[in-house]
């Protein structure tokens, strides 16, 4: 059974306002400070993609784990999910997956973020 107290207490001491944030969301439907969203921003891409390794090189799976962070933080529509949209369908295969970000082969990612792998794909 999941501990919602000891989950808080977690969240609290990292001082994270967007996992804060996440949180509040999922457990109160509490929708995101604009500060909140503004940091999601301010981490997207010019591209409209995000990424952690390396600054300069988005990634489909950091790209649809931030999806799924504005998805938890009740956002559904606007700048930040339409230009995240359109990073993801410009990067849409013909069959209708996603090939991780060929840039990514170079940054010591995990094995499930291997790009050209069928196994790996989205």
């Amino acid at each position: 059974m999941l501990d919602v107290q000891a989950a808080e207490s977690f969240i609290r001491r990292r001082r994270d306002t967007v996992q804060q944030a996440r949180l509040e969301s999922i457990l109160r439907q509490k929708r995101a400070p604009r500060a909140v969203l503004s940091k999601l921003e301010d981490m997207r891409k010019s591209d409209g993609g995000f990424a952690f390794w390396n600054d300069d090189i988005s990634s489909i799976t950091s790209t649809l784990n931030i999806l799924g962070w504005a998805d938890d933080l009740l956002v559904k529509e606007g700048a930040l999910v339409d230009k995240t949209f359109e990073f993801l369908l410009g990067h849409q295969q013909e069959d209708g997956g996603w090939d991780e970000i060929e840039a990514v082969r170079n940054l010591s990612a995990p094995p499930f973020m291997a790009p050209g792998k069928i196994d790996t794909r989205v």
